[in-house]
C-alpha cells in the first residue's frame, strides 16, 4: 500500500512538472516569434562619414577598391580579383593622376599626369 500510495504521488508530480514544462515552452516560442514579427525601427542613416580609408571587399574579404587618403591628397584604386592594381585615380600634391594597369603584368599601360 504504501508503495502504491508513492508511485502515485510521483506520477502526479510527473504530471504537473510536464504541464509546467509544456507551459514554459510556449511561453518562450510566443515571445521568440513576437520578437521576431514585431516591425523593426528603420535604421539610422548618417549625414556623414569621416575615414581615412573605405574598403570594398568581395564575400570572402577580398578587396576589391580603396578608396583613401594618399599624402595630402586621395586616391581611389580598383582591384582586380587576383589582388592586383588595375585603375588609380588620384588627386595628390603634384596634380591629378589616372593610371591603368596591365592585365598580365603591373606595366602601366596609360597614364595621364599632370
Amino acid at each position: 500500500m504504501e508503495l502504491e500510495r508513492r508511485i502515485e504521488r510521483l506520477e502526479r508530480e510527473n504530471r504537473h512538472l510536464k504541464r509546467i514544462g509544456g507551459l514554459l515552452l510556449g511561453l518562450l516560442a510566443v515571445v521568440t516569434l513576437a520578437g521576431a514579427v514585431m516591425p523593426q525601427e528603420e535604421e539610422e542613416v548618417a549625414e556623414e562619414i569621416e575615414a581615412r580609408l573605405f574598403r570594398v571587399v568581395d564575400a570572402n574579404g577580398n578587396a576589391l577598391a580603396e578608396l583613401s587618403a594618399y599624402g595630402s591628397g586621395s586616391r581611389l584604386v580598383l582591384v582586380d580579383s587576383s589582388g592586383k592594381w588595375r585603375v588609380v585615380l588620384g588627386a595628390l600634391e603634384n596634380g591629378p593622376q589616372i593610371a591603368l594597369h596591365d592585365h598580365e603584368n603591373d606595366d602601366i599601360i596609360w597614364r595621364a599626369r599632370r
